[in-house]
Formats: structure tokens, C-alpha cells, sequence
């Protein structure tokens, strides 16, 4: 029995607050466009868990649909509710339609020139760098496509474009590794979306129509923010494109994923997260000429985590940061380290012994508490340090050094103005300065 009631507490605990659904209100351009949604269960700890596989959807109207993985399809302008249900919770938005009275034309620059910055052919190890490779050289990451065009479709006599047969064309002989060989080896398959977007283009002709080219000029990431809680959890990253005629498009599959720290999070190349171990990285997502960055906080084990006193606005980030990280705070700093911190914060240099032995003997309370110190505006540099400049000089010769003040009190003091919360965490001061060293000739 006790067993039982350990376990209801447990699931009651586990039962989700909330649905989320990602992106809000979609809106997609064109008929045929795509915009994949993203659902996550929101626990009442804060935590989140990606839930979309699990999730059934329905949507209602005429102006989109939607398949059971979430992926929305525009049909006409207008606006369709989708309703997702998981677990007996409940969560809706509105898919919103314009430009659906046709599908927006194949671009060079918004369709094309985005594979291949996905798969790093202009990245400066490849053919983006400065003398490109074996004769074949791209703009780096796709900024200029103009003369990326005139590479792919006509230089070299048009060697790389079949116009007549398609399919043999060396931009996809290449990178699928056919009967020719490819120093970058095999990219993609002939059975790939990428391969067969490639083809349709080729099968056009290769065009480049200036009246319908577009391109990418901003990339926006959902979630910018992410925290994952637990190792191997997981979440899939949505990528939107804003392009230069206004319209916006899911560009999730057309993009490069990249991680800054893959020990701490991991990336694959549909852009699902996944948790390693504990810490904190960056995403960078890039697309022809734009990039956009998402934080990615690894939580392993959830703890609790204290709050801080907060003083000042400084302490209000602290606070929220450490509890993103679930990291605690660290214990009070004794004097004379928080005192070797601050200097080193503030001014780049350890106090000299004068002023260490000032800060350590001194007895005002304010040395502990900032909120005893009357505060005044900071009308300039303290004790009214100067600076003095020589030309053309080679070495520097260190000014005499003040006495430190408090710049935005009105009461003489030895000591740096500072937060009591700030001594707990990541040591703040407000204004204890030096004058820079006066430079002198060789």
C-alpha cells in the first residue's frame, strides 16, 4: 500500500501543466508550403519534454492540413485551427495562409544555393575557400550568388550542368559518389529531397529567373533559449528564413547545424538536440549569407537551487541563471579574495598592499552591505585620475595609484561599493578605478 501511494504521488507529480506548441499562430506563403510544429509538455518544475511523436493532431478549415508527425501543408489562403491532444491534454493553434493561389517559384538563391551550404560545399575548407577547390571555387557560405551561379550553370563551358541529361550532371554525380570520384565523399543519395530538388531545377534548365530570385535575409531559431533536463533528452530546433520579398518560409531541412561544444550537446542534421552532459553551448545555424544562434543549458541531475539576496538588476540574472543551470551558489568569498576578484574585474590588476590592508582593516558597514551607502550620480573618473598619452611609444610606466573610493557615494570610504548578493556569486563592484598607466617614450 505505502508502495502505491509513493508511486500516485510520483505520477501525479510527472502529469504535465501545460502543451506548447511551436511555432505559434504558423504562417506559411504559397500553396504547397511546409511549416513543422513542434509540441512540448511543460512541467510544473519548470522542466519541458518534446512530445510531438506522441502527439495527435487534427486540423479543421480549408486553408491547410496536417499529417500525423505535425508537418502543416498551406492548400489555401486563409486560417485552419489545429487542435493536439496528448495524454488527455489539450493545446490549439491557427495555421495562417497568404500567397496560396500558387506555389512560390524555385529560386536559385532561396532553393538551391541553401543545399549547398548544408553540406559545406562553401565552407572554407571546400570550394568556399579562397582559391575554392580543383578548378571549383563558391562565394564563402553563399553571400554572393550571382557569381556562384556563373560557376555551377555556365563556367568551364557549362561542364557542370547537363541540361540534355539531367541526371548526369556533375553536381549530382559528385556529391552522391556516381561513376565520379568526389574529395568530399558521398553527401547525400539519389533518393534524398535534396538529390530530387536539385534534379527538378536541372530539369528546368538551371534557370535563374531574376523576375522570381529571392534570397534569405535573416534567420530567426525556436527555441532561442533551451534547458534539457536529464541525459540523452531531446528537442527538435525549428528554423524560419524571413525572406527579401517578405515572405517567410520553414527552412529547417535547408540549413547546416553546427554545436560549439558536441561533449555537451549534440546536433544531427534534422536538427534535433540531444543532451550529453552538464553545461551550456551554443547552436549556429546557417544558411546562405544569414546564421542564427541558439543556447542550449544540459541539466543532468535537477537540483535545488537557492536563491540569492538580490541588491540590483545584476543579482536578478544571476539568480535566473543559476537557475537555468541548476547550479548553486557558491559559497561567501572571504575578504581579501573578493577583494583580489573585484580588482581584477574592474580594473585588470591585484590591489597593492596599501589598499589590501585599507579593505581588510576597515570596519564600515557598508563593506558588507551596499544598501548602507547613500548613492549619488558617478560625475567622473574617481579621485579625478587622469591619463596621459605619448605617441609612438614602446613601454609603459605605471601612474601613481589612489586610493580606492566609493564614486557614487558622497562619504569617503577605502573600499569598493558592493552587493552583499554579489560576494555570494559572480563578485560585483561599482566604480573602484585606476587611472590606465601613463605611457612614456623608449
Amino acid at each position: 500500500m505505502r508502495f502505491l501511494t509513493g508511486l500516485l504521488a510520483v505520477t501525479l507529480w510527472a502529469a504535465p501543466a501545460k502543451l506548447k506548441i511551436t511555432p505559434e499562430n504558423p504562417l506559411l506563403f504559397g500553396q504547397g508550403s511546409k511549416q513543422r510544429l513542434v509540441v512540448t509538455a511543460e512541467y510544473p518544475d519548470g522542466t519541458a519534454k518534446e512530445v510531438t511523436g506522441e502527439a495527435a493532431f487534427t486540423a479543421t478549415g480549408q486553408a491547410a492540413s496536417i499529417d500525423p508527425q505535425g508537418m502543416v501543408t498551406a492548400l489555401a489562403n486563409g486560417g485552419s485551427p489545429i487542435r493536439v491532444t496528448w495524454q488527455g491534454q489539450t493545446a490549439t493553434t491557427t495555421a495562417l495562409v497568404q500567397r496560396a493561389d500558387a506555389p512560390i517559384p524555385r529560386s536559385f538563391a532561396g532553393d538551391i544555393l541553401p543545399i549547398l551550404t548544408k553540406y559545406g560545399c562553401n565552407g572554407g575548407s571546400c570550394h568556399g575557400a579562397l582559391n575554392g577547390k580543383n578548378g571549383f571555387k563558391l562565394s564563402l557560405f553563399g553571400f554572393e550568388p550571382e557569381p556562384d551561379y556563373a560557376m555551377i550553370a555556365s563556367a568551364h563551358e557549362g561542364r557542370r550542368v547537363n541540361r540534355t541529361d539531367p541526371e548526369k550532371s556533375l553536381l549530382l554525380l559528385k556529391p552522391t559518389m556516381g561513376p565520379t570520384p568526389h574529395g568530399g565523399g558521398k553527401l547525400f543519395s539519389a533518393k534524398s529531397p535534396d538529390y530530387q530538388a536539385l534534379l527538378a531545377w536541372l530539369r528546368d534548365g538551371a534557370p535563374r529567373d531574376l523576375k522570381h530570385e529571392r534570397k534569405m535575409t535573416a534567420l530567426r531559431v525556436t527555441p532561442e533559449l533551451l534547458t534539457l533536463t536529464g541525459k540523452d533528452a531531446s528537442r527538435r530546433l525549428l528554423v524560419t528564413a524571413r525572406f527579401d520579398d517578405g515572405a517567410e518560409s520553414d527552412v529547417t531541412h535547408l540549413v547546416k547545424f553546427s554545436t560549439n561544444n558536441d561533449s555537451i550537446a549534440s546536433i544531427n542534421a534534422a536538427g534535433v538536440v540531444k543532451a550529453e552532459r552538464g553545461g551550456e553551448t551554443a547552436i549556429v545555424v546557417r544558411g546562405p549569407g544569414v546564421a542564427g544562434v541558439a543556447k542550449v543549458a544540459v541539466v543532468i541531475e535537477p537540483r535545488n537551487v537557492p536563491l540569492l539576496p538580490v541588491s540590483n538588476l545584476i543579482d536578478e540574472h544571476i539568480n535566473a541563471k543559476l537557475k537555468r543551470l541548476q547550479i548553486p551558489p557558491s559559497a561567501p568569498a572571504d575578504d581579501a579574495t573578493f577583494l583580489r576578484r573585484v580588482y581584477l574585474d574592474v580594473i585588470g590588476s591585484i590591489p597593492t598592499s596599501a589598499e589590501a590592508r585599507a579593505f581588510l582593516a576597515s570596519k564600515d558597514p557598508a563593506k558588507i552591505n551596499c544598501s548602507a551607502v547613500p548613492s549619488t550620480p558617478n560625475t567622473g573618473p574617481c579621485n579625478g585620475a587622469t591619463t596621459s598619452t605619448t605617441p609612438s611609444s614602446r613601454s609603459t610606466t605605471r601612474a601613481p595609484t589612489p586610493s580606492p573610493s566609493i564614486c557614487r557615494s558622497s562619504s569617503a570610504a577605502t573600499f569598493p561599493t558592493i552587493s552583499s548578493s554579489a560576494r555570494c556569486s559572480f563578485r560585483a563592484a561599482t566604480c573602484t578605478r585606476r587611472p590606465p598607466p601613463t605611457i612614456t617614450p623608449s
